[in-house]
């Protein structure tokens, strides 16, 4: 009877309306209507959270990347903008109080990331590196426009980079670790200069700047007697430097007894080890000169350096120039900071 006068029938389930002639299932419109709604908020909060672990997950990798000195994500920055160079003096008891003259090559982005941490790679007579207004020959390394592009690249990480001077006039016995009579150095200081890394050049760099410590952060690199000083360095120190660049390095000083030190050494770190085959202007001596590299190569190989922890590197027709080192500079960097 109520059915009949409202124009409603029951089927005992649903309670359909047929008034003004349309029928609706008000009860099961209300019902998709909550789940749509609820479905929705539901992504809504799902990419939200996304989002916000997306974000985190990118900044967490950005900094683990670079905390352990590998090729971060690329990063916008970094493409337009190009490293700092800073000039400092350390003074320092280690080799006679005298003030030596550091300049510290800052990557892209240091500025713009005041939380990260860098490796860095402390490269011999500084004064060689940055600068041809300063170069020995008039002729540098670039290490910073090198820097630059393989940061931009992503070939090696953002590294702080540091150019300890040589001591002018004074540099034969600044890195002579032995007496020698070829070149006439009777008391040679060389021997003061892994304190004088140790001990004064790094501490300061640590303090001063955001570096990220450990061998595996630490690079040391050189040519000629700044090859040699690094090598003799790197013995005297073992586990201060993960990476070594030796250019040229001169091993026959002191009737080579570089290599007597040397086979007793057994933790060596990465190297990259180079000579030209025209070092020495003189077809003996550049042969004299290969060999010696190559005596060094088998002693590193006899202590355990494979393909991936040794590179050596014989350059045809290379010189003993700045202009040979600042060629062979950037595939050096790239061999030292592979994974």
């Amino acid at each position: 009877m109520a059915a009949a006068n409202t124009g409603a029938q029951s089927n005992g389930r649903l309670r359909v309306g047929t008034s003004a002639g349309t029928a609706g299932v008000a009860g099961p419109r209300a019902s998709r209507r909550g789940r749509a709604l609820g479905w929705t908020a539901a992504l809504a909060a799902t990419a939200a959270a996304l989002s916000v672990g997306l974000v985190g997950i990118y900044r967490y990798l950005d900094n683990f990347w670079l905390y352990r000195g590998y090729p971060p994500p690329r990063d916008p920055a970094w493409v337009r903008e190009q490293g700092t160079v800073q000039t400092i003096a350390v003074t320092s008891p280690a080799i006679g109080g005298r003030s030596q003259q550091v300049i510290v090559y800052l990557p892209p982005g240091y500025a713009a990331h005041p939380r990260r941490r860098y490796p860095v790679f402390y490269l011999n007579d500084g004064q060689n590196l940055f600068d041809t207004a300063t170069s020995f020959t008039h002729i540098e390394w670039q290490v910073d426009e090198t820097a630059d592009r393989l940061i931009r690249e992503g070939s090696i990480p953002p590294t702080i980079f540091v150019g300890i001077d040589n001591a002018g006039v004074e540099r034969l016995k600044e890195y002579l670790p032995y007496r020698s009579l070829n070149p006439v150095i009777l008391r040679p200081q060389g021997g003061k200069y892994p304190r004088f890394l140790t001990e004064e050049v790094l501490p300061f760099v640590n303090q001063n700047y955001r570096t990220a410590k450990g061998p595996e952060n630490t690079s040391l690199g050189g040519s000629s007697l700044g090859g040699l000083i690094s090598l003799y360095s790197v013995i005297a120190t073992p586990d201060v430097f993960g990476r070594v660049l030796l250019e040229s390095p001169s091993l026959w000083i002191a009737n080579r007894q570089i290599f007597r030190q040397s086979r007793a050494l057994r933790r060596w770190p990465k190297i990259f080890l180079a000579v030209g085959t025209r070092e020495a202007g003189r077809e003996d001596k550049d042969r004299q000169t290969v060999e010696n590299v190559r005596e060094l190569e088998r002693i590193l190989r006899r202590a355990g350096l494979d393909e991936h922890r040794l590179r050596v590197m014989v350059d045809e027709g290379a010189t003993h120039s700045e202009s040979a080192w600042a060629a062979r500079f950037p595939e050096a960097l790239k061999f030292l900071f592979a994974n």
